[in-house]
């Protein structure tokens, strides 16, 4: 995995031309659990390069694998994923349920950290359609499953995506409060996108205050 991790990052065809190998290989084998797998992966390298069509039909595809294996898990990964290219696609109704499927089958399964990421994907939909309030409630149920189980990089993103709510709401206080703890963890770990991505959110905070020079 790491090896096609790295052939995807540095050079996508090659890595495509891996993958749809490993297709092959699988479904000579009627190795149904490789095909998901290879589908699925095939679905993400085509999200990454913005062929969304492609992506959800791979994902699709993976999934009605997936579904005739007993890996639950699985499932839930691939319709997180799904629910994904969904969202970008603007069918926000479907990729909620989907979602909702995926939290479902993660909270059963004992993956806290699956189902936290779903449902801080949910915020993600209620955001990009301006429902601030639905958002909020998404967000902070999130950070709470984050919190639950140690996930410092996760409570770090929930923190930041709220602190944009609350300077939506012109809850400034509250905003600030959010970004300067998602701006000390991010430190703490060293994930220099995630601060990134914080101060950003600060300086629209500042200008929101006023605060040009900031």
């Amino acid at each position: 995995p790491s090896d096609l991790a790295a052939a995807l990052a540095a050079n996508p065809p090659a890595g495509e031309f891996f993958l749809q190998q490993s297709l092959k290989l699988y479904e000579a084998q009627e190795d149904r659990s490789g095909i998901a797998a290879s589908l699925n992966a095939l679905g993400v390298s085509a999200r990454d390069r913005g062929d969304y069509q492609s992506a959800r039909k791979n994902f699709e595809e993976s999934l009605a694998c997936w579904r005739t294996l007993s890996d639950p898990l699985s499932t839930a990964r691939c319709l997180h994923n799904l629910a994904n290219v969904l969202k970008v696609q603007g069918e926000y109704q479907q990729a909620q349920s989907v979602l909702d499927e995926a939290i479902a089958k993660f909270e059963e399964w004992g993956d806290g950290s699956g189902a936290a990421w779903s449902i801080n994907q949910q915020g993600d939909i209620a955001r990009e359609q301006g429902d601030f309030t639905a958002a909020r409630a998404f967000y902070e149920r999130a950070l709470q499953a984050f919190r639950a189980i140690g996930d410092r990089w996760g409570s770090a993103r929930s923190l930041a995506d709220l602190g944009s709510i609350y300077c939506e709401a012109k809850d400034f206080d509250e905003a600030e409060s959010a970004y300067q703890g998602a701006l000390q963890i991010f430190s703490e770990l060293g994930h220099r996108r995630g601060m990134a991505r914080t101060l950003e959110g600060l300086a629209c905070l500042a200008a929101a205050r006023g605060q040009g020079r900031r």
